[in-house]
C-alpha cells in the first residue's frame, strides 16, 4: 500500500474521485429536497422519479463519448476538463436552488 501513494498523480486522482462522489450525492439531495419543498406531494413523487432517471442517464449516454475522449486525448486533460465542467454545473445548480428556479435546477 505504501507504493500506491508514491506515484505522482494518485493523490489528485483520489481527490477527484471523492469530489465526483460528493457532487453526485449532493446533487441528488439538493434536487429532491428542492422538489419536495416547491411542489405538492403527488406532483413531487413523479418529478423525483424523473430526477432519478435524469441523474443516471448521463452515465449511459455519455459513456461512449468519454471513452473516445480518454483514448484520443491525455487522460489527465480529460479528467481536468470534466472536473471543471462539473464545478460549473454545481455552481449553476446552487444558483438555481438559491433562486428556487426548479426547471434550471433539473435541467
Amino acid at each position: 500500500m505504501k507504493t500506491l501513494f508514491r506515484h505522482p498523480g494518485i493523490g489528485g486522482l483520489l481527490f477527484a474521485q471523492s469530489q465526483v462522489a460528493f457532487n453526485d450525492n449532493a446533487t441528488k439531495l439538493a434536487l429532491i429536497g428542492l422538489v419536495q419543498i416547491l411542489l405538492p406531494k403527488d406532483t413531487a413523487a413523479v418529478i423525483v422519479s424523473v430526477i432519478a432517471l435524469l441523474l443516471v442517464s448521463p452515465f449511459v449516454i455519455l459513456a461512449p463519448l468519454s471513452g473516445w475522449l480518454a483514448d484520443r486525448f491525455p487522460k489527465r486533460h480529460v479528467l481536468s476538463a470534466s472536473l471543471w465542467l462539473q464545478l460549473a454545473v454545481m455552481l449553476l445548480l446552487i444558483g438555481a436552488a438559491l433562486f428556487q428556479y426548479l426547471p434550471l435546477a433539473v435541467g
